[in-house]
């Protein structure tokens, strides 16, 4: 592969003397062109790019032609030089008093001052700037030597990432209807590069040598394979009327030669060219890898040649004839002989804080911009985008404001680290709010843009529940069994700045699990800003973990036999038991009574208790105990004043279902009412699906009043006596 050298000149320190062109150096591209060093020959030889229009051998109406920058900071300049300003009907190459020669082969007035007078011979152009340079003949003799500038604007200039330098072409056209001449000139640039294309074909291309005749100069066209080439390509050098041996052209056959570099070793040596790629009509074989080569009028000669990464070439014409004009198109690009190959490439990372949220929580995203590879990348732009969108419907990205900028990507590593926030207000509820990095260039085979993975929040309720008058205890063995040693007790905490919010239990959490994100002993309502340990003084903690791990299951007894107490024979005093076994039924009053299946209950409407009646004493208080193997509650139902005890048959049941009627994938609109719970609750698993409130306004409130304790003990007390079994009396002890 390509050294990946930030940058190769074409030779070390010392002039390379190729092989088989013995006294030509091999110099570097240039700010001239065509380059200098690239052509044979002493002082005053001077070589121009031509355009022309001879008949149907010689048509070069159009040459384009690259020029290079390491930066597109400022708009630049190109000087032209020579064009053809005058014309005063006579042979002209540049420097020699004119440069535009009218063959004399097409028109009326041939050969005269005035067959073009006022017409513009030659229009040089860029991107941005189209009509500048143009050249006029007259009959004026004082302004052939005149120069012309170019501006090129900054903006016409494209990266190119392979080589990390910026690119514009300029264009000479000759106009439709000019015939039958040719027009010579030069081209001198501030602070850039003048390169050879190898997108031209060889008849659009052409340069031609000063006078005097009877001169020769020896071409050494430099260029190396494109970064996209791996290994070595196939790959044919084209040249196309050369003239050999025809009188006051080429009169002595040239020679060619293909030359190459090892860019690591500096080596140098002619490539072989084998006779069956040269499929010209007549060749001869020279010494050192040479072919002298006859392609006559109006014929191609192509050169095939294994093209490999890891050299640069030169293109080698000995002995071309001072009046010759060379067409002809290389296999790649002369900018790649000088600069190496790039191996830089951006990459981009987005991440979020969390993947779910809700209003009044700060969504952050993490932005990074990171370069691998050793060579020198240029200013990478970025811009981070967002969509808000409900969530299904299509992303909608646009620029976030202030979040957008150029950054160095150098040295290797990661160069840009960039946070955004966005605060989730309610009309985000149910959006889909996502964030990614978009950047340009990409690599340096890449110069368009890219974009990160992104990274979406949704945005929905995190309903709470809070315990009131009670504990929170999970693990526990029912009535018999074992229990669970690793059941969490886990609820819903969200920090907000440096206060935190969320469930609540308002005196002990007693877990055989961890016990994590439930405050214990109201901690968050008086005391939010604090840490954990504030806010989980009544959570018990004995085995080991910081929070929660009480007791294993066997030490954490048994939840009370509610149901066998109150469905035992004969049934306690005072209590009206409504057996419905085994039957499934709905609830949907309040009743003070018993009410007890083994099927399933269903709440349909609020069961309220009669909180304004005129209690004169315990007695008087009224409760509702429901006991069944499941208890739903449907979507619609706001409070229960009950206890409800879900006592499971084996491995079946013991759930209660504060939502039992919304699909099991739960929108924030299928539970969003508050349910409020009075009384105890036991079960095997409580499933709470309420999706309403807000940050400090439960979803789900379970409240253990002390009405629920007081008929307790009165119905005990109802149901049991003191009996005396015996009696000692004992002698007083003085």
């Amino acid at each position: 592969m390509r050294n990946v050298g930030s940058r190769i000149g074409l030779v070390t320190a010392a002039a390379v003397i190729v092989a088989g062109v013995v006294g030509q150096s091999a110099g570097a591209l240039s700010r001239f062109g065509p380059d200098p060093g690239d052509m044979g020959g002493g002082a005053g030889y001077v070589t121009g790019y031509v355009l022309a229009d001879q008949g149907s051998a010689i048509n070069t109406r159009v040459i384009t032609i690259p020029l290079y920058f390491t930066d597109n900071a400022s708009n630049r300049v190109l000087t032209i030089r020579d064009i053809d300003l005058c014309d005063d009907s006579r042979d002209s190459a540049p420097g020699s008093g004119n440069n535009y020669r009218d063959t004399g082969r097409n028109g009326s007035n041939t050969g005269s001052a005035t067959r073009y007078s006022g017409q513009v011979i030659t229009s040089i152009s860029v991107p941005g700037n189209p009509t500048a340079a143009n050249g006029y003949p007259s009959t004026s003799r004082t302004c052939y030597s005149n120069a012309r500038t170019l501006v090129i604007p900054a903006s016409s200039m494209v990266l190119q990432p392979d080589i990390n330098v910026y690119r514009v072409f300029v264009t000479a056209v000759m106009p439709a209807g000019i015939t039958g001449i040719q027009n010579h000139f030069n081209f001198e640039l501030n602070n850039g590069i003048v390169g050879y294309s190898s997108a031209a074909t060889a008849r659009s291309f052409a340069i031609a040598q000063s006078y005097p005749p009877n001169r020769y100069k020896r071409y050494s066209l430099p260029f190396a394979p494109s970064c996209d080439v791996v290994g070595s390509q196939r790959n044919a050098i084209a040249l196309y009327d050369d003239d050999n041996g025809t009188a006051f052209v080429q009169p002595n056959k040239f020679t060619v030669y293909l030359t190459r570099q090892n860019i690591a070793t500096g080596a140098v040596n002619n490539v072989a060219i084998p006779s069956r790629d040269i499929t010209a009509t007549q060749k001869q074989a020279v010494g050192n890898n040479g072919w002298v080569i006859t392609s006559g009028n109006q014929t191609n000669a192509y050169i095939w040649a294994n093209f490999e990464q890891g050299y640069r070439y030169w293109f080698v014409l000995d002995s071309v004839y001072g009046v010759n004009l060379l067409q002809f198109r290389l296999p790649y690009d002369s900018i790649y002989s000088l600069y190496g190959c790039a191996d830089w490439k951006i990459t981009g990372a987005t991440n979020s804080s969390s993947t779910i949220a809700s209003p009044d929580d700060t969504i952050t995203w993490n932005h990074t911009l990171t370069k691998e590879g050793s060579t020198a990348a240029p200013a990478i732009n970025y811009s981070i985008e967002q969509s808000n969108t409900p969530i299904g419907a299509p992303r909608n990205y646009s620029a976030v404001g202030g979040a957008s900028g150029t950054s160095s990507a150098n040295p290797t590593g990661t160069f840009l680290t960039r946070d955004t926030t966005y605060n989730v207000r309610q009309s985000d509820i149910g959006h889909l709010i996502c964030q990614r990095i978009r950047w340009n260039p990409t690599s340096h085979t890449t110069a368009g843009a890219s974009v990160s993975t992104e990274k979406c929040v949704k945005i929905g309720r995190i309903p709470t529940v809070q315990l009131w008058g009670s504990d929170a205890r999970t693990g526990s063995g029912y009535v018999a069994g074992t229990g669970n040693n690793a059941a969490l007790a886990v609820g819903a905490l969200a920090r907000y700045g440096t206060e935190y919010s969320g469930s609540w239990v308002e005196y002990g959490v007693l877990a055989t699990g961890v016990a994590r994100d439930l405050p214990s002993g109201s901690g968050v309502v008086f005391n939010r800003v604090q840490t954990q340990s504030s806010w989980s003084k009544l959570t018990f903690a004995n085995q080991g973990a910081t929070y929660g791990q009480f007791a294993n299951a066997s030490s954490m007894g048994l939840l009370p036999a509610i149901a066998q107490y109150f469905t035992a024979t004969p049934a306690p005093n005072g209590v009206t038991i409504d057996r419905r076994e085994p039957t499934s039924f709905n609830v949907s009053s309040f009743e003070n009574k018993v009410v007890y299946t083994t099927g399933t209950v269903t709440i349909t409407n609020d069961i309220v208790n009669n909180e304004n009646a005129n209690l004169q004493s315990v007695d008087n208080f009224p409760q509702m105990v429901i006991i069944a193997n499941t208890i739903n509650i449907v979507n619609t139902v706001t409070r229960v004043d009950a206890w409800l005890v879900a006592v499971p048959n084996g491995v079946t049941g013991g759930v209660i279902n504060t939502c039992s009627n919304a699909p099991a994938q739960l929108r924030i609109a299928d539970c969003d009412r508050q349910l409020t719970i009075t009384g105890p609750t036991l079960a095997k698993m409580l499933r709470l699906r309420r999706t309403g409130g807000d940050r400090t306004t439960p979803a789900e409130i379970i409240n253990l009043r002390s009405d629920a304790y007081l008929w307790a003990r009165r119905l005990s007390e109802r149901n049991s006596r003191w009996d005396t079994t015996y009696m000692e009396e004992l002698p007083p002890r003085y």
